[in-house]
């Protein structure tokens, strides 16, 4: 299963989004690889996970971020890596799309695609963010990019409420999902705690998007 994550500015959530999916997606046994050429997401994603820095020489090879242990399954595990491209020793996903079983790209928040972008790909299901402001929802409706689903990351006492955004982005395009900020993501993030807890934290919004990618997969295999 190959995701691109397309968030329309920074400061919208891609980073924690992007871990949730990489710890929701596999099914037993299953691997993810996070993609990304911003070398401060690297860093990002390290601190999510709880793992130390990443080294600037591995920076272009899958870099171990984590190995999840299915209930009721302690052989088959499912491990979770990072790779960046910013150094162009490689075009993802291509040498490691037999390797890995879900590939999570994180896309630079650009309007108009430079070479400095990774390739789009037309197999891949695509999902804008963005976060309940007008900022982003102008940046929205200026791109052309159309998307496979719309991740809403909304804050509490916002300038606009999830209805709001849902009548801007009705016409970009697939299906729209609200993930409610919540500060005890926040919380668990900074102690370097967040994926070993998501299933205990109170923000349930990720299970109805991992599911929806899932059918959106599916539907496309079948095809």
């Amino acid at each position: 299963m190959l995701i691109e994550l397309w968030p329309v500015k920074g400061g919208v959530g891609t980073s924690v989004i992007a871990a949730t999916l990489a710890a929701t997606l596999p099914e037993v046994g299953e691997s993810v690889l996070i993609v990304t050429r911003n070398k401060e997401e690297m860093h990002d994603q390290a601190a999510i996970w709880g793992v130390s820095p990443v080294q600037i020489e591995r920076w272009d090879q899958p870099y171990p971020l984590a190995t999840l242990r299915h209930q009721g399954d302690d052989f088959k595990t499912s491990p979770i890596s990072i790779s960046c491209t910013w150094f162009n020793t490689w075009h993802a996903p291509r040498p490691y799309e037999e390797q890995f079983d879900h590939t999570i790209i994180i896309r630079t928040p650009q309007m108009q695609a430079t070479a400095s972008m990774i390739p789009d790909y037309e197999e891949s299901t695509k999902i804008q963010i963005v976060e309940n402001s007008y900022v982003c929802l102008a940046r929205s409706t200026r791109s052309a990019n159309r998307y496979d689903a719309t991740i809403v990351f909304t804050t509490e006492g916002g300038p606009l409420e999830i209805r709001d955004c849902k009548a801007v982005l009705a016409d970009v395009g697939g299906i729209i999902f609200e993930w409610k900020r919540d500060p005890g993501i926040q919380r668990a993030i900074d102690a370097g705690l967040y994926t070993g807890r998501i299933p205990r934290l109170a923000n349930q919004s990720f299970n109805e998007i991992t599911n929806h990618i899932k059918e959106l997969h599916s539907h496309a295999s079948n095809h």
